[in-house]
């Protein structure tokens, strides 16, 4: 699959999604602390309500930059940064996206099918590739650009 008929039917698929963004939030984070019990310790003192806007954002954010890889490279990748300064772990970063997946499956119901499948494969293998490689390998920043 490519990158611009992804993006295309990942927005479609996130705007039915997004229908019923409350639900669509709480699955995935329910999907996620199930598979990883330890992250729920990073979210005590989150606003549920903000975390969602995050969250939908993200995805918005990710599906509207998969078609320019130079932009989608360095969005995913602070994004990536930043949860591992919030203290997610690099092994978190594949049951979210599973999470995230079983929520979408669960909201589209009969309607899911497998070119939704490979589509959300190809952009989230994408994400944690670069989310991973954020989290093992942050960047330094250039101390010349900051003099």
């Amino acid at each position: 699959m490519n990158a611009q008929r992804a993006s295309a039917l990942l927005s479609q698929v996130l705007e039915r999604v997004c229908q019923d963004q409350e639900r669509f939030a709480r699955t995935v984070y329910e999907l996620f602390f199930a598979s990883a019990p330890d992250a729920k310790a990073l979210f005590k003192h989150v606003d549920w309500n903000q975390q969602q806007k995050m969250l939908i954002g993200a995805l918005v954010l990710m599906i509207k930059n998969l078609n320019n890889p130079a932009l989608f490279q360095v969005t995913m990748r602070n994004l990536g940064e930043r949860h591992v300064r919030y203290g997610a772990k690099v092994e978190h970063f594949v049951p979210f996206s599973q999470a995230i997946l079983g929520s979408m499956r669960e909201q589209l119901g009969s309607d899911w099918n497998e070119e939704i499948e490979e589509a959300w494969s190809f952009a989230f293998g994408k994400i944690e590739q670069t989310m991973i490689e954020a989290g093992v390998k942050p960047r330094t920043p250039d101390l010349q650009a900051l003099a």
